[in-house]
Parts: structure tokens; C-alpha cells; sequence
């Protein structure tokens, strides 16, 4: 926080001086606004406070409230209309800046009052006196003083305003921001040595740290929306660990996390405070799947759906554009499956799934001999060391020409192309968000921020996207994947049972037995009944398993039916049409 620099000013009343320039309006009460900081006079008597000095030397000044500077006037032009003041906050005796809406000064001023008081400025009183002059003194107040309001975070042109500090050269002020949680504890170094070093040598914990990098460079890119990554694996394993580490970039990791299940009726004001940011959901499992849904949908999507008002008006539509990381025991897939409906493709690559498994061994950790104690361990630290790297990377960003970082995105992502070649299209929008993580990271490092060694970051990337092909498939749709693999793995799991499947699992020794299918006699065909097709395919519909295996040449049926085959079957007294499978289709490993 910049210094402010002490002037003494004289008043109409001798011996008395101020620290403003005193200031006088038009109107019937003819005086001066004067401000005092513990201010001892000669008769003895400390001042302190804004006051009003009436010209009339036989009145008493009056005292209305600590002291209150005006810091400038918003933009006249819009609706956000309306007058900066500071103060010191007798709560926790931190500085506050609070804009005052103009029309938050009409009526009585209790309301407004109210405002400041919350905030911890000590009024005298609450007489409609002592509101009137001080509505006087901020409405009217002659600041030449002129800011930019916005009432979002994020990008503003070359300017990036937070809650409480503005990067760049343009003078913006957010208002209305209390509830955010950005903080800094420890210096910049500190962090550098206790985790970012610490986290180098680990591949997914480089990439969550350059998640947390990345939404702020997204619009930079051209991205349009917003960019999930959920690490997703078994307990005790580092989830959420690589949360902390994240959010340590930004702010306390205890304040900073969020829980899916607590940010289902907050998302939208969740989402607006980490505008052009990033944002870290944990426990994705403890989020009801249909909310689940939407949510992802949300975020992605950068924007609420439209609304009208009481008045059949629209409301404005809250935008952001986010780039968040999750951790959770199942993948949103999963979860959604449980209840009974399916994702889509553009659904499933809304939020991006990576084992949180680095496959080594060591859980989340790529090397380590006591991986339990090393995680406490950055656990620990991250409350200790925080929000340092996120002013770092935001001077950075104001301070450097935004077509070096667009290059440097071009050239790992032209990079990235050329390693992973014959993409699907799904892939290829996957492939584009992993290039922005790894530009983040890179350009973090390039920065001096992070202390990695060049590519470092990129490496990371490349092996956590590796780690989705792995699960999705370099082409082809992911619907089409799924329902290949599950019908496959369904086949895979019952062949060599009984020529009649048989499942008793669900019943006892005596009940009703549940027939699965059938194989033909040599063994090349796999019939399903209705019901163990469904089974088989679920969450996907018959319309749309039957498209995928046809187009695959899996589905054998007759040629005047649309999907089953008509059987004639020593286990039938007549002829039966069942749903048909190449058991060639055992084969079938996606690219």
C-alpha cells in the first residue's frame, strides 16, 4: 500500500488545522469540511474525526464520523455511479475502501449509514443532522479524482483489478467485494523455496500449480470458456493436497478451497470472485449428481442462463471465465451414471479427468520414500507461505506485451499438434486446454516465478494429457468409445461362464434367476436379452448403442429389423429377436 503523504491545511477556526484541503459546498449551511487525525489543540483537547465547522464563530463544530477521505468519483456515465471513500476500520484497524452508490445517498441516509458502520466507521450519532452533512460531503464533494468502476474481477483492458489491488495503468476500483478470499502470508521467495521447488520433480503438481496460473491468461488466448481439470482417484492418494498447493498461489488454502457440495447454491457468486482466475472444488462426490451436471455446465459455459425479473425485465447475465481444478473418487461420468442419465461428449470434456495416480507408486508423487510425511509436510507449509505468487504473476502479466504470451501459446500448442498427431476433434479442444496450462506454467517459470527449469511445465502437460488419451481415445467420439468398451468388457466378463449366463448375485439360492445371454454353439455370437443389454450399455440409450456397434459391424441383425436378429435357439421353443454381438468385438482396443 502506497504511503500517503501528510498535509496541514488552516480552517476559519484559529488554531485548528486540518489535513485536507478544507472543503466548502453551496447551500444554507455555510461552513467547512475539515478532517483531523488525533489533532491536540492548544486549549488541550485531541481532535479526531471528519467535522463540519460552521462559519458562525458562536457554533459548536460538528463531529460526524472518524476520519473519512473521499479518493475519487466513478464513472458519471453509467449506472455504477458514485463516490470512493477510505478509512480506517475500528473492527481491525485495516484500512477500507467502500464505494458509495448515489443512489444509496437518497432518502434518509440510514441505509448508508448502516454500510459504513458495518464496515467499521465510527459515526457520531445517528440523527438526520449528522447523516445530512455527511451525505453533503461525499455526494457533493469537489474531487477532481476520476475512476473506472467495475463490480467484476479480472481483465479490464491492459488493467487487472482484484478486490484489494489494481494491476496496471488504467485507475479502476471494484466495488461491492468483501466476501472474496485472496490473502498473502510469508514473501514471494519463501514460497518459491518451501513449495514450488518442492513440487519441480512431481508431474501432476506441476500441472495443478499451473492450473491455478492459467485462468488468468485464458482471455489473453482467446479462450471463450472456461476449462476444468478433475483429479480423480482412490483416497489418501494426494487430491487434494495438489488443491492446496494450488490455491496457495492465490491465497490461504483453507479459505481459498471450496467444497462441491457447499458451492451448489453459490456457484454464481463463487464463479464471478474468480473471474479471470482460478478456482479449486474438492469432494465432487458429495455434489447431488444432477446439480453436478449443471454446475459443470455453468462454469464452462462462463455464463448464467437468462432470467427476468419480477418486473418481466431480463436481468443482466453474470459473466466469468475460469480455469478450475477438482479432486474427487469418481469422475463426474461416474457419478452421473449412478443417477441414471448420461454426459455427452461436450459435457464430458467441460471438466477434464486425470488420475491423480502419478503411476509410480507414490501416489500423487512421482518420487518419494515417505510420501505420507512429504504430504503433511506441504500441507503444512501452504499455510504458512501464500498469495505472494499471484501479485507476482499478475505485475508480470500487466507489465508484458500480450502478443508474447499469445506467441509463446502458438508455439506449444503448434508443438503439441505435432507430438499428438490424427486428433479427433473432441481431442483436439482437449489438446488446446492442456496448451494453455502448459503456456501458464512455461510463461510462470519464464517469469522467474515458480523457479522451474524451462519445460518443466510442458512436460507435465503432455503427460497429463497422455494420461486422458489413455481413457479417451486419440479419434472418434467418446460416446461411441464408452459404449464399444462397456458392451466389450460385458462380453469379456461372462463368456466363459455357461452357454445360459447366469447371474444369482441379486437374489437367493431360490429366486428368480436373471439370464445375462446366450452364446451361439461356435462361440462367435453373443445374444442379449433386453433387459442384459440395457445392463450392458447403460447409461446409453438402445437407439444410441445400436448406431455405434452398426457402424462398427459389431451388430448383427436382420436385414428387415432395425437392431435384433431373429434366434433360432435350442434354449427357445420358438423363435426369439434378441440383440446380436460379433464376439469379435473382444478385439477392440481403442486408438
Amino acid at each position: 500500500m502506497n504511503d500517503i503523504e501528510i498535509h496541514i491545511y488552516p480552517t476559519s477556526r484559529q488554531g485548528f488545522n486540518s489535513v485536507i484541503q478544507p472543503i466548502r459546498l453551496p447551500g444554507k449551511n455555510k461552513g467547512q469540511y475539515v478532517i483531523f487525525e488525533n489533532f491536540q489543540h492548544t486549549n488541550g483537547e485531541v481532535y479526531h474525526g471528519l467535522y463540519f465547522i460552521p462559519d458562525d464563530l458562536n457554533s459548536d463544530m460538528i463531529l460526524l464520523c472518524n476520519p473519512l477521505y473521499v479518493e475519487g468519483k466513478g464513472d458519471q456515465q453509467s449506472k455504477n455511479s458514485g463516490t470512493l471513500v477510505r478509512f480506517r476500520s475500528t473492527i481491525n484497524n485495516l484500512e477500507q475502501k467502500i464505494f458509495v452508490l448515489f443512489r444509496d445517498l437518497q432518502g434518509d441516509g440510514v441505509e448508508f449509514q448502516k454500510v459504513l458502520s458495518d464496515h467499521g466507521l465510527l459515526t457520531i450519532g445517528d440523527g438526520l443532522k449528522v447523516r445530512s452533512y455527511l451525505i453533503r460531503y461525499i455526494r457533493e464533494n469537489p474531487t477532481t479524482n476520476r475512476f473506472q468502476i467495475t463490480d467484476h474481477i479480472g481483465w479490464h483492458g491492459n488493467t487487472y483489478v482484484m478486490p484489494n489491488q489494481t494491476f496496471g495503468i488504467n485507475n479502476y476500483h471494484l466495488m461491492h467485494c468483501n466476501q472474496h478470499k485472496y490473502s498473502t502470508k510469508g514473501t514471494l521467495e519463501e514460497w518459491q523455496r518451501q513449495i514450488s521447488a518442492q513440487c519441480a520433480i512431481h508431474n501432476r503438481l506441476v500441472f495443478a500449480l499451473s492450473v491455478a496460473f492459467s485462468g488468468s491468461i485464458m482471455s489473453i488466448l482467446g479462450l471463450s470458456q472456461g476449462m476444468g481439470f478433475h483429479y480423480v482417484g482412490t483416497s489418501s492418494i494426494g487430491k487434494t493436497l495438489s488443491l492446496y498447493l494450488a490455491s496457495s498461489i492465490w491465497g490461504n488454502p483453507l479459505q481459498y478451497i471450496l467444497s462441491w457440495r457447499s458451492t451448489a447454491n453459490g456457484l454464481e457468486a463463487a464463479a464471478r470472485l474468480h473471474n479471470d482466475n482460478f478456482m479449486a472444488l474438492d469432494e465432487m462426490s458429495e455434489c447431488p449428481p444432477e446439480t453436478l451436471r449443471d454446475s459443470t455446465y455453468m462454469l464452462a459455459n462462463s455464463s448464467t442462463k437468462n432470467r427476468m425479473t419480477k418486473q418481466g425485465q431480463l436481468q443482466d447475465v453474470s459473466k466469468w471465465l475460469i480455469a478450475y481444478l477438482s479432486s474427487g473418487e469418481k469422475t463426474a461420468e461416474e457419478i452421473s451414471a449412478s443417477a441414471g442419465f448420461t454426459l455427452n461428449s461436450g459435457q464430458i470434456i467441460r471438466l477434464i479427468d486425470i488420475e491423480a495416480d502419478a503411476g509410480d507408486g507414490c501416489g500423487i508423487f512421482n518420487h518419494s520414500t515417505n510420501p505420507a510425511a512429504l504430504a503433511n509436510n506441504l500441507k503444512s507449509l501452504t499455510s504458512q507461505y501464500y498469495g505472494t505468487a499471484g501479485i507476482a504473476w499478475l505485475e508480470y502479466l500487466t507489465n508484458t506485451k500480450q502478443s508474447d504470451i499469445e506467441s509463446i501459446f502458438n508455439k506449444i500448442y503448434n508443438k503439441l499438434t505435432d507430438t499428438y498427431r490424427d486428433l479427433g476433434s473432441i481431442q483436439t479442444r482437449v489438446l488446446r486446454c492442456f496448451a494453455a496450462v502448459a503456456t501458464s506454467g512455461e510463461v510462470a517459470s519464464m517469469a522467474k516465478i515458480t523457479t522451474w527449469e524451462r519445460g518443466v511445465a510442458y512436460q507435465a502437460a503432455c503427460l497429463c494429457f497422455e494420461n486422458w488419451l489413455k481413457k479417451y481415445g486419440r479419434n472418434g467420439s467418446l460416446e461411441e468409445r464408452n459404449i464399444l468398451i462397456q458392451v466389450r468388457n460385458f462380453i469379456q466378463a461372462n463368456i466363459n461362464t455357461a452357454k445360459v449366463i447366469k447371474n444369482r448375485a441379486q437374489t437367493n439360492a431360490n429366486g428368480p434367476i436373471e439370464i445375462l445371454g446366450y452364446l451361439s454353439k461356435n462361440q462367435n455370437l453373443f445374444y442379449f436379452t433386453d433387459n442384459s443389454f440395457a445392463k450392458a450399455i447403460k447409461p446409453y440409450t438402445e437407439n444410441q448403442a445400436c448406431k455405434v456397434l452398426k457402424n462398427k459391424g459389431f451388430l448383427i441383425y436382420d436385414k428387415d429389423r432395425s437392431s435384433k436378429k431373429t434366434v433360432e435357439h435350442g434354449f427357445f421353443d420358438k423363435k426369439t429377436r434378441l440383440y446380436t454381438v460379433s464376439t469379435s468385438i473382444l478385439e477392440f482396443e481403442p486408438l
